[in-house]
């Protein structure tokens, strides 16, 4: 989950937020404010992972306040000004919603923030050398977990994957191939095709640069070839 909190000085503006927010299953609200002072104590002590913060004119003092935290979290502004979208920018908000915004498009911000979180923990996991035998994806608007061992091959498409398992149908998620190959290095896993993620431990045979899996012939693409034949076929991963 993402712990966030929400601040708008309009009521009307917050309760939309906080309906959006409450709507989204990977989204938790700490708490929501109609000013940063009545905020800032919850900020420092619980350590949010996301804020909603609104930019008003004209002394833009939202941003000094973001400024003086020790930790700040990552940072979606709202706001009625487009103008205000270069400070966003400047400060390396994750996104910047111009109000009136739909969910649809309050989705789009989030899913960046979720994107980030995930990596953000893989990474972490991988320093401390804690290797998990799962992977969290969201489908749709739903977190769902897969164990390693029942995946079977990743097809990228332009803009989401599909995850084939032991389950019935496949797993559609908005996700790169690249990010997901990140997240499976060294679990078992290798790319054979700018779109095909593969488990090794899947492979059922072998024939003419097209491998078996669950009776699919996927492509061995010819910048792939090297890598695979010293990793699976001569063993040395």
């Amino acid at each position: 989950m993402i712990s966030c909190i929400c601040i708008d000085k309009d009521p009307v503006a917050l309760r939309s937020v906080k309906s959006f927010i409450e709507r989204t299953s990977y989204l938790n609200l700490l708490g929501s404010f109609e000013n940063y002072y009545e905020a800032y104590a919850l900020l420092e002590t619980q350590k949010p992972d996301l804020l909603f913060l609104d930019l008003n004119i004209p002394e833009l003092r939202e941003i000094d306040f973001l400024k003086s935290l020790n930790n700040p979290p990552k940072v979606i502004f709202t706001t009625g000004y487009s103008q205000f979208a270069l400070h966003a920018f400047e400060l390396n908000a994750v996104d910047f919603l111009l109000k009136p915004f739909s969910y649809e498009r309050f989705l789009k911000a989030t899913d960046k923030i979720f994107e980030i979180h995930q990596l953000e923990q893989f990474y972490r996991k991988e320093k401390n050398s804690s290797i998990e035998d799962y992977i969290l994806i969201k489908s749709e608007h739903n977190i769902i977990k897969i164990d390693l061992k029942e995946i079977y091959y990743i097809e990228g498409y332009k803009d989401y994957l599909k995850i084939y398992t032991t389950k019935e149908k496949p797993i559609l998620t908005l996700k790169s191939l690249k990010a997901m190959e990140e997240i499976l290095a060294r679990k078992g896993f290798i790319r054979v095709h700018k779109s095909f993620l593969i488990s090794i431990q899947k492979i059922e045979s072998m024939r003419n640069n097209k491998i078996r899996i669950l009776n699919k012939y996927i492509p061995l693409g010819e910048n792939y070839k090297k890598r695979f034949h010293f990793e699976v076929v001569e063993g040395r991963c």
